[in-house]
């Protein structure tokens, strides 16, 4: 089977007790992946730091809704 992996770090999520993974958790995932001849693409981290990646913009969004609408 031909395939390829576009690989984005997960982003800690505090809310949600997800942790941000390591760049060495990264880098041990992506040549695990090449050892077993899958192509690996690791994309770009973008929007951390103003909390706009991944996860982090639906959540504020949703915390401005529920604070908006009352619900806590």
């Amino acid at each position: 089977m031909q395939c390829h992996v576009n690989l984005i770090p997960l982003n800690a999520v505090k809310e949600r007790g997800l942790d941000g993974v390591t760049e060495a958790t990264v880098r041990r995932f992506t040549e695990k992946l090449e050892s077993l001849h899958i192509s690996v693409t690791r994309r770009r981290e973008m929007g951390d730091d103003i909390d706009g990646a991944c996860g982090q913009l639906r959540r504020k969004t949703l915390e401005s809704l529920n604070t908006t609408e009352g619900v806590q």
